[in-house]
């Protein structure tokens, strides 16, 4: 089992999340303990004696790197100290607590209400890895949507055509671009790759004309194949409009992008891949379509369907090392700005027309 899986609500489109496991590690709980101070030593007649035994114990797993991790977090200050007694002096519930604080201060309340996020700690990605594929003292901290966020893209697309057609790509490449750093997000692009692959299957047979294909280019809009603004394009724009509904949908956005660069997508090592070789893609965190039902949903569908024939490569994946103090303040300064941008997606998702609907939690 996972240390800790912070939940979110369950969204519009509930899929399982991965889940790794922890390879348990048994612990002596009472240091010193033999059996002599458990049994009574006269006859069978005297009652065992307790006297100074704990009347509760814990079995711990992976002791070391939790009781590591957990001292560098209190002392970079990412977790109070004191939610020691809160986790009653267990080391992966304090863990546990200190993720969910560290969320909560990132936007957890406002993810909540549009994404469906799992947060989990683990020290092994392959659920089936033998001892030998174990990490040695590294931990994991993975971002797993159980479901896809929704977002629909036309009326916002529309509304800045208006004022130019180049805002509709560059509200996208800010807003989707932002996000795809850091989680999959289902795009007319992801579609069309379906759509050109199911077209490619049924070339050469003999009834190929009779198969219907998504019409994914059909429902593109003409803007968006636009080429972007430039900065100082953009800059005038939001000047000029700032008071109005589409250049505070465009500070939103800009927004998005600039918690995005606030850091870098840590890089998979060599030993990282092999722990995953068999995995399918992300499941995506974000469905952007243009109008609901329409082909890049087509496509979706039909993607889900197969999602989970093999368990799914997590969103993200960040390496940490628990002994090390500057493994663990980047990991969480990582993790920190991924919620930060979710939680910035909501409050631009909550401004575009067309997008009251998929709410998860008020």
């Amino acid at each position: 089992m996972p240390y800790f899986a912070g939940s979110f609500p369950a969204n519009r489109r509930l899929r399982p999340s991965r889940r790794a496991r922890v390879r348990s590690i048994a612990l002596n709980t009472a240091p010193g303990l033999v059996a002599a101070q458990l049994m009574g030593n006269n006859n069978g007649l005297i009652l065992p004696r307790l006297n100074g035994i704990p009347g509760e114990h814990h079995l711990v797993v992976d002791a070391q790197k939790a009781i590591a991790l957990a001292t560098n977090l209190v002392r970079l200050h990412i977790a109070p100290a004191g939610l020691w007694k809160e986790a009653k002096r267990d080391p992966v519930a304090y863990l546990q607590l200190a993720l969910a604080h560290w969320i909560k201060t990132h936007g957890g309340e406002a993810i909540r209400r549009r994404f469906t996020y799992c947060a989990t700690l683990t020290s092994c990605l392959d659920e089936f890895a033998q001892e030998d594929k174990q990490s040695g003292n590294r931990l994991y901290l993975t971002l797993d949507p159980e479901s896809a966020g929704y977002a629909v893209l036309g009326p916002t697309l529309e509304l800045l055509e208006a004022i130019d057609r180049r805002l509709p790509h560059t509200f996208f490449h800010l807003f989707v671009g932002g996000l795809c750093k850091w989680i999959r997000v289902y795009d007319y692009r992801d579609a069309e790759e379906r759509a050109e692959m199911y077209r490619e299957m049924c070339e050469g047979e003999q009834n190929a004309q009779e198969y219907e294909f998504p019409d994914v280019a059909g429902c593109l809009p003409t803007s968006i194949k636009e080429e972007p603004l430039g900065r100082e394009d953009l800059s005038r724009l939001r000047t000029k409009f700032a008071s109005t509904p589409a250049g505070q949908l465009l500070d939103r956005a800009v927004e998005i992008e600039r918690i995005s660069n606030q850091a870098e997508r840590p890089a998979l090592s060599d030993d990282v891949r092999a722990a995953l070789p068999d995995a399918n893609p992300p499941v995506p965190g974000l469905l952007a379509v243009f109008s609901i039902s329409d082909a890049v949903e087509a496509c979706f569908d039909e993607e889900a369907q197969y999602a989970l024939e093999a368990p799914p490569e997590p969103n993200l994946i960040i390496p940490i090392e628990p002994n090390d103090v500057g493994s663990v303040r980047a990991a969480f300064h990582i993790f920190g700005t991924v919620c930060d941008i979710l939680a910035a997606s909501v409050r631009l998702l909550e401004m575009m027309p067309g997008n009251s609907e998929w709410v998860v939690s008020p």
